[in-house]
């Protein structure tokens, strides 16, 4: 008996067992889980599996390397292809801003008066800190520096600050605060106390001043009093 002749015989004998000679699929799974795509049906022939691969080429495997049950369930599957997953449900907002969270703009400054002169914050250099000490409290828990500030200009100065920084030895500001002083207001000569605390504070390694001043008054020099001539 030649082989193709044992082949068509047992394949008949195959199909009078299975009662029925082919199988429809578009699949093939080997039990090794090897997933085989075939174009059209396979067909059963004796001791082989008969398939044509999608390039057209009619080509065979071995029945006892397929998987048949596993061969159907995928060809099933891949004409039943699951249904794509629903949409991710929208994200909720975090954050959440009503009116009054919202700070409203400061409403810019008026202009000054005709005659007036105007009110800016800027640096001024005649106000100068003419000394300054450390307060020597063996308790304190915070450092506090009194000092004397001094208007060394010609124009009075009005709405006086007076920022202070301590700084370490890198130039990196560790603390800042705005002085307490004895008057906002200082005429050509005059001067004022001021007092800087600084909680929490222990070491630094130097101080840097900030004088600022909102308002600036130019005084005229006074003027000399010629001397009354006697009369004749």
């Amino acid at each position: 008996m030649t082989p193709r002749t044992w082949a068509n015989t047992a394949a008949l004998a195959v199909t009078l067992v299975l009662g029925s000679g082919t199988a429809r699929a578009d699949w093939l799974v080997t039990r090794t889980g090897e997933r085989i795509e075939t174009a059209g049906a396979w067909q059963l022939k004796g001791a082989v599996v008969v398939f044509t691969a999608p390039s057209g080429t009619l080509s065979s495997i071995r029945l006892s390397e397929v998987d048949l049950e596993a061969s159907r369930a995928e060809t099933e599957r891949a004409k039943n292809p699951p249904p794509p997953p629903p949409p991710p449900p929208a994200k909720k907002s975090v954050l959440v801003l009503t009116d009054a969270d919202v700070k409203p703009a400061k409403p810019p400054e008026p202009p000054p008066a005709q005659g007036q002169p105007a009110v800016t914050a800027t640096p001024n250099t005649a106000l100068t800190v003419m000394e300054w000490r450390e307060m020597d409290e063996p308790d304190a828990l915070d450092v506090q520096l009194l000092g004397t500030l001094k208007n060394t200009g010609r124009e009075a100065s009005g709405e006086i600050s007076l920022g202070v920084k301590l700084v370490d030895r890198a130039g990196k500001v560790l603390a800042q605060t705005d002085a307490l002083l004895t008057s906002d207001a200082l005429g050509p000569g005059q001067t004022t106390n001021f007092r800087a605390v600084f909680p929490g504070v222990y070491a630094y390694s130097s101080v840097q001043f900030e004088p600022v001043s909102r308002l600036r008054i130019l005084v005229p020099p006074a003027e000399k009093e010629e001397p009354k001539s006697s009369g004749s």
